[in-house]
């Protein structure tokens, strides 16, 4: 591999007038993936806003997307119902899992994506409500919950990680769980490694996006309303608690009869939603813009009456925000909005960096490298 001197930092040592060089450790750029309506992957650098390639693959839009940094590999969904699974090292398409093919081609395009990296393990869900489970390994489905969301389209989903006290594949609840929320107006817990039990609990939420903690148990949704997220901690069993952090303009008695389309009113909801539960932060978008949320502290949420002023702060102007993702190292934020550019500002100033070009398509969904 190659790497130009500025990328790169040094160490040495000295003997006798003479500089010995001990250390070279290559420090690789932060980089995004971006799917479009065009069903192209694209692959941007970050800190030059440079494209550094375009794959071609799905026919249709490409609706999800999920990624393995570390192994160079990335998933992604279709409204034509086709999961690609693609390599990011080599820039190339790997294999193409249709719907088509089966009868879970009557369940209509895919509308979110969840990965297990290590067990090589995708869930999706589709428009007609149904989940898939899928062997990336062997390219097959594994299983399928034909109506897990009764006919009504599966917004988002999240697949648990790997439990190393359980061995690889999906043979128990406590390897392979999956939340998953409808339009339905429903959360649901499911068991992947048994297709025929039911979900292991059902909760009333009208969540259109899901980020979630598996290691602590702790969920944020954001749905209709976009003054307001969802803030639950669950077991395998039961949701034990559910908080409803509000905005700081919400908190400080702002009716919500007064609210216009513009400040985030029932009418204008969260879509896209991403969190660093260590920090206690959570970035939302949607038709009322980007805000930044601070999060309870603690497992129960008792502190929720104690969260900063600036939570649930507009981030900038309350236009449209389409999809979003963090880089949470650097207090990043990308996000496609009215503009119609993918474009990188700092997180709390909201100081546009760069804008990520060319896109020449309507971007659908991002995400950034840790």
């Amino acid at each position: 591999a190659s790497a130009r001197l500025g990328d790169c930092e040094t160490a040495a040592s000295s003997s006798g007038g003479e500089v010995q060089l001990t250390l070279v450790r290559v420090q690789g750029h932060k980089k995004a993936l971006c799917g479009g309506e065009d069903g192209a992957l694209r692959l941007f650098d970050l800190e030059t806003g440079l494209l550094k390639w375009v794959l071609r693959g799905h026919p249709a839009a490409m609706t999800c997307l999920a990624a393995d940094w570390i192994a160079g590999f990335a998933v992604s969904g279709g409204a034509d119902g086709t999961l690609h699974f693609w390599d990011l090292a080599k820039g190339r398409g790997l294999t193409a899992f249709g719907l088509r093919s089966n009868p879970a081609s009557r369940r209509g395009g895919i509308t979110s994506v969840g990965a297990n990296w290590p067990k090589q393990l995708a869930v999706t869900g589709c428009s007609q409500g149904c989940l898939v489970l899928w062997d990336l390994k062997r390219g097959e489905v594994s299983s399928r919950w034909r109506s897990a969301h009764s006919g009504r389209a599966v917004r988002d989903l999240s697949i648990s990680g790997e439990n190393p006290a359980v061995s690889s594949g999906c043979s128990g609840s406590a390897a392979s769980l999956c939340l998953s929320c409808g339009a339905d107006g429903l959360l649901k817990l499911w068991n992947l490694g048994n297709p025929e039990q039911p979900p292991l609990w059902v909760a009333s939420d009208l969540a259109r996006c899901l980020a979630v903690d598996w290691a602590s148990k702790r969920l944020l949704s954001g749905g209709a309303d976009g003054l307001s997220v969802r803030f639950w901690t669950f077991s395998d069993n039961e949701v034990k608690v559910k908080v409803v952090v509000k905005a700081a303009s919400e908190s400080k008695g702002r009716s919500s009869e007064a609210k216009t389309p513009s400040e985030g009113g029932t009418d204008v909801p969260v879509t896209c939603l991403a969190a660093d539960w260590e920090a206690g932060l959570a970035v939302s978008g949607g038709e009322g813009g980007l805000h930044l949320w601070k999060l309870p502290s603690s497992a129960s949420g008792e502190d929720t009456g104690r969260l900063a002023e600036d939570t649930g702060r507009l981030l900038a102007d309350p236009d449209p925000v389409h999809c979003l993702a963090v880089d949470w190292q650097a207090l990043r934020v990308l996000t496609w909005g009215p503009a119609s550019r993918l474009l990188l500002s700092e997180l709390r100033s909201q100081r546009a960096l760069c804008s990520l070009e060319p896109m020449n398509t309507i971007a659908t969904c991002c995400v950034v490298s840790a």
